[in-house]
């Protein structure tokens, strides 16, 4: 076996054995890179039960997964997802009316609001909610419902038929996770629901998503990301993620 075959086989076993291991462990305990294992597991997925989810890598079973936590993830690659929700408002024209869905990417869109933009801003996340309150630069629209303290979004049947009854120019929307795979993933049901009300009363729409959540594998479905008019990410996206989108001829805004 050549040195890349033994560590990805090393990589397999220490999976295997523990169920459940981050990308980070893995890159200290063989002395490798991060993306050193990220291509690994890239190789040793094809052909195994092997995958990336988020927050590390996993065997097949879904209990060995950790849940996704909104608290945790509000820290991680700051500056990536301020430069992506820059270059989404960037998107938007004066008194266009627009949904923000909820997630720590799409949340720094209200950061570059300014009153003379003149918007109408609908959102469900109250960490969207009350940085727009505090900014007091747009109008404000909020469809209420029961707050969840773990996506920290606001969910009703209510709070859907409110959505249904408004149309945007634009809406931007967060992701757990894309993979190849098993396509666009978000971690509650609840949020499925309003991102697809989101995207059904939008002109247009948009995906936020650095580059960290390629390859990861969240528990809900909610849609086809060929429904975006453009997917807005990093420089660090992955080139077989790259290729993807150039041959589907989906629009790839690098942030």
């Amino acid at each position: 076996m050549s040195k890349n075959e033994d560590r990805r086989a090393l990589e397999m076993s220490i999976i295997l054995e523990k169920g459940f291991v981050s990308i980070k462990d893995l890159a200290e305990t063989l002395k490798v890179s991060e993306m050193t294992v990220r291509r690994d597991i890239n190789t040793i997925s094809k052909n195994s039960n092997i995958r990336q989810v988020y927050g590390g890598v996993a065997s097949s079973t879904p209990s060995n997964v950790p849940s996704y936590s909104l608290n945790q993830e509000l820290d991680k690659n700051i500056l990536r997802k301020k430069n992506i929700a820059k270059m989404a408002y960037s998107l938007v024209n004066p008194n266009d009316f627009i949904f923000i869905d909820s997630g720590t990417t799409t949340r720094f869109i209200t950061d570059f609001i300014t009153e003379k933009d003149s918007l109408r801003v609908l959102s469900t996340a109250y960490n969207s909610i009350s940085s727009l309150v505090e900014n007091n630069n747009c109008q404000i629209i909020c469809p209420g419902g029961v707050y969840s303290n773990d996506s920290r979004n606001f969910f009703s049947d209510s709070t859907i038929k409110f959505i249904e009854k408004y149309r945007a120019n634009k809406c931007f929307i967060g992701a757990t996770g894309f993979d190849l795979k098993f396509g666009l993933t978000c971690s509650y049901p609840s949020d499925v629901q309003i991102k697809k009300a989101l995207m059904d009363s939008s002109l247009e729409k948009y995906l936020l998503i650095d580059s960290s959540k390629f390859n990861l594998v969240s528990s809900c479905v909610f849609d086809n990301i060929k429904q975006f008019n453009a997917i807005i990410t990093d420089t660090n996206i992955p080139i077989e993620y790259k290729k993807y989108f150039e041959e589907n001829k989906i629009s790839l805004l690098i942030a």
